[in-house]
């Protein structure tokens, strides 16, 4: 009797990319900025925004081609059938799945403790990368960590984000990324895989935004709300910013991770 030698091949995981800490930390932009790197190289991939009260990523010109709808409400069932709803999609689809809980960091804390986030993203075959957001107050490393040591959210692939953006004028974000690096608090996420990267800053986001153009089109020279382009100097400056991006993502290794 022949022997069958069929083998099963096991698909690949679809990569969740989850952001969490503090607000106010540039998460939501950091998450737009790589859906648009994503986007202007040709990748699909889809995009959920769970936050009633303030949107996040569903604010970029994005949302309308690669978003997922809202959830109805902020009750726990509803939202335990959103994840359950967003998590299919990407699944079926086969296509990464950018999420943004948005509420701030007691929102994140509420629904990885409730919905079990990480491994209710694993039993749909989801791959959890985890955006840890980090800038110069102390106190973003400690939530980082109480999240951590509570075992609330502890995905095996992700970073330690430093936004740039939120260091004083005159000092490097380099510098307090490095210190940040050292610290002892977060070694246990750097044990466990977790990589640094640094989110650099943007210093014309505020008229970037004020155009309502995605950072491509601004970069682009295109025509935003005011009626007119921005200026080359701003044009100069988005394109580097999001080419910095690029490169941070490939120096910690993420790209296989991130759309």
């Amino acid at each position: 009797m022949s022997k069958d030698t069929t083998q099963v091949t096991k698909k690949a995981s679809v990569p969740l990319i989850v952001k969490a800490g503090r607000g106010n930390l540039g998460g939501s932009t950091f998450l737009t900025a790589i859906c648009e790197i994503a986007a202007s190289a040709s990748r699909n991939f889809l995009m959920a925004d769970g936050d009633m009260r303030n949107p996040g990523i569903s604010a970029s010109p994005l949302y309308a081609r690669y978003g997922l709808p809202r959830p109805d409400s902020e009750d726990e069932h509803e939202i335990s059938e959103w994840f359950s709803m967003v998590f299919s999609a990407a699944t079926e689809k086969r296509l990464p799945l950018v999420l943004d809980i948005g509420g701030g960091d007691r929102t994140m804390e509420q629904w990885a403790a409730e919905v079990d986030l990480v491994a209710f993203a694993e039993s749909a075959g989801l791959e959890v990368c985890g955006l840890f957001f980090c800038g110069g107050d102390a106190d973003d490393l400690a939530y980082i960590t109480r999240l951590w040591e509570t075992g609330k959210f502890r995905p095996t692939k992700g970073a330690v984000v430093f936004n740039a953006m939120t260091v004083p004028s005159g000092h490097a974000g380099s510098d307090i990324l490095q210190s940040r690096t050292a610290d002892p608090s977060l070694k246990p996420l750097f044990t466990a895989g977790i990589e640094t990267l640094e989110f650099p800053k943007l210093g014309c986001m505020g008229a970037v935004k004020e155009t309502g153009l995605s950072y491509h089109d601004a970069a682009a020279g295109k025509i935003g709300s005011g009626g007119k382009p921005i200026d080359p100097v701003k044009r100069f400056m988005v394109t580097r910013w999001l080419n910095t991006i690029r490169q941070n993502i490939e120096v910690a290794g993420l790209q296989e991770m991130l759309p």
